[in-house]
């Protein structure tokens, strides 16, 4: 069967195709004095169901050559010395044409340009819709590339991304698969910097209130990058002291985390199928236009979280649990389909509320008796107060 034509070796092979045909200049050095401001570059961006290469604006580069710029600094396979990732800063190659745009002219440096311009997008995402990171100074965003992660298995991680709340960086483990690599894909990063989001709304906040061993998406993040030096940190939490009441709300939370990191995905990419593109194993389960719009009970999620943390494994009911809060919400604003202009009015809304929601459920969560549990509703009631013009609708468990 043919692979889809968004696969990026054959963006590549037509992209340096158009490049014969055109007079060019090398790109040496820093960029700044040649072009104040900004610098067009040639990229594949998601549009019309497939990406295709488009010219983007840039305005935080000043070093092409290294992607230097507040948006990100890039690390590849980087080490940990004193809690902070360090490694080398990889180098791109690119050529400018007449025009005026930088192109870059192997894969690894378009998925490094790619990456770059979705890190300043995002960042940029960010204050117009009032989102503080809580870094005035706007420091660059750590992303390690080719990450010498591990698995739960104990083997080699690959076609994997994260972001790690400790670290406050995003990791990208090296990408095996012939499809659309993770650090092309729109949806994903932007999945990946709402995690960012909810760490520094929700997880901070909560302090050692929140519930499990640790403040990441995947509980087992500190064991996986036991080879940056986590061993004391993932040795120091017993997991198996966590209550009842902890296993649910941590499976709740990450829940949450990761259906809100679909459905910002959406938001900023525009493609319900995101995930498919990079990893299509996991389509039926993670494509939020289609499946039931229905929600786990907090009773049937308190017993399955247990059932599954007594196995060593709670991940998958949070998946689960999240893919709901994703559809939901995907089907709350797809009722403005017919018309793009409210569309994309209500998805800027429907982001600031979700911040705002968050916050909120913060506070709530953390003034619940001990002997209480927030719901598996909480949230969506919440969010449709902040946001009534949305119709929030679907069927919860008994």
């Amino acid at each position: 069967m043919k692979r889809e034509i968004h696969r990026l070796q054959v963006i590549m092979i037509v992209f340096l195709g158009v490049l014969s045909g055109m007079v060019l200049s090398a790109c040496q050095g820093r960029i700044r004095d040649q072009h104040p401001g900004a610098v067009q570059v040639r990229i594949p961006m998601y549009s019309n169901n497939a990406y295709k290469l488009q010219t983007i604006e840039l305005i935080s580069i000043d070093d092409m050559r290294t992607l230097g710029g507040w948006a990100a600094r890039f690390f590849l396979s980087p080490t940990l010395s004193r809690g902070k990732l360090v490694g080398m800063q990889p180098q791109i190659n690119t050529i400018r044409t007449e025009s005026g745009e930088y192109i870059a002219t192997d894969s690894f440096s378009l998925q490094l340009l790619t990456l770059y311009a979705h890190m300043e997008k995002l960042t940029l995402l960010d204050d117009e819709l009032g989102i503080s990171r809580g870094d005035e100074s706007r420091e660059p965003r750590t992303v390690a590339i080719k990450v010498n992660m591990m698995s739960e298995s104990g083997q080699p991680d690959s076609d994997n991304a994260r972001y790690n709340g400790k670290l406050d960086a995003f990791l990208f483990a090296p990408y095996l698969r012939e499809d659309l690599p993770l650090t092309v894909n729109a949806g994903v990063i932007a999945h990946e910097h709402f995690h960012s989001i909810f760490y520094k709304t929700v997880i901070q906040p909560l302090g050692d209130k929140y519930p499990g061993p640790d403040g990441n998406l995947h509980g087992n993040d500190q064991k996986l990058l036991k080879h940056f030096g986590f061993e004391e940190a993932a040795s120091s939490e017993n997991v198996g002291l966590l209550s009842e009441r902890d296993i649910y709300h941590a499976v709740l939370l990450r829940g949450l985390n990761e259906g809100l990191a679909d459905i910002w995905g959406w938001l900023y990419s525009d493609d319900t199928a995101f995930v498919r593109r990079s990893l299509p194993q996991v389509e039926e389960s993670r494509t939020l236009s289609s499946g039931e719009l229905k929600l786990k009970s907090t009773k049937e999620l308190r017993a399955q979280a247990q059932a599954y943390h007594s196995w060593g494994n709670s991940n998958a009911v949070s998946y689960e649990l999240g893919s709901q809060y994703g559809r939901i919400l995907f089907a709350s604003l797809n009722q403005f389909a017919g018309d793009p202009v409210k569309m994309k009015e209500m998805k800027k809304k429907m982001g600031q509320k979700i911040n705002s929601a968050l916050q909120k459920m913060t506070i709530h969560f953390q003034s619940l008796p001990g002997d209480e549990m927030m719901t598996t509703e909480f949230f969506l009631q919440q969010l449709q107060v902040e946001i009534p013009e949305v119709k929030i609708e679907y069927k919860a468990a008994k």
